[in-house]
């Protein structure tokens, strides 16, 4: 009778495990994971942000190369670390944008006070709201962490400024020597007149 309930007991737990899958290193790779962390690396030495950041980044780097290790030989211990790593990579993708946005801002500000010193919001309005436009596009990227279509457009809303800028700066020059002309004119003619009624 033990020997029947042993039999049976031992068939039952053949068959409980032969019911379970396998562990296979390859289904749980965390590859978007990796593939994630890839790109932050790709995108953070292209802009040099990692000198903005630079523990941070070292962690990643740490992070990363743990992940890589155990890549197909544990897969659970290797999305920890890329988990780890995609965190500090962004958090040093973030300060470097910050950075790199200042620098930007820096540069249009100054072409911007310039453009309205000489009154180019109006003496050169389609430009400068073209500019002020194309900033805020440049600007709503910038926050969203693209910085690929955002530099551009920063340097973009610069060089409208200064088209803006030049411009304003231009019909002012037209309005200023058509002033002169005209006061030089009527500057002569009340000369004139001055001199025929001392006749």
């Amino acid at each position: 009778m033990k020997s029947a309930i042993g039999f049976g007991l031992l068939s039952i737990a053949l068959l409980f495990f032969s019911g379970c899958p396998t562990i296979d290193p390859l289904k749980d790779l965390p590859q978007t994971e990796y593939d994630q962390a890839q790109k932050y690396r790709a995108r953070i030495a292209k802009y040099h942000f990692d000198q903005y950041a630079p523990d941070e980044f070292q962690s990643a780097e740490n992070s990363f190369k743990d992940g890589e290790g155990n890549m197909k030989k544990d897969n659970l211990a290797a999305k920890k670390s890329l988990d780890e790593a995609n965190a500090d990579y962004k958090v040093v993708m973030q300060k470097g944008i910050a950075a790199a946005r200042k620098v930007e801002d820096d540069q249009i500000s100054a072409v911007r006070e310039k453009a309205d010193e000489i009154k180019a919001p109006v003496a050169a309005a389609a430009e400068y709201k073209d500019a002020k436009d194309t900033y805020d596009k440049a600007a709503e990227l910038a926050d969203a962490e693209n910085w690929e279509e955002a530099q551009p457009l920063f340097q973009e809303a610069k060089r409208k400024y200064e088209t803006a800028y030049e411009t304003a700066k231009t019909k002012k020059e037209k309005a200023d020597a058509q002033f002169e002309k005209t006061q030089k004119a009527k500057d002569a003619l009340d000369a004139q007149q001055g001199g025929e009624q001392a006749e």
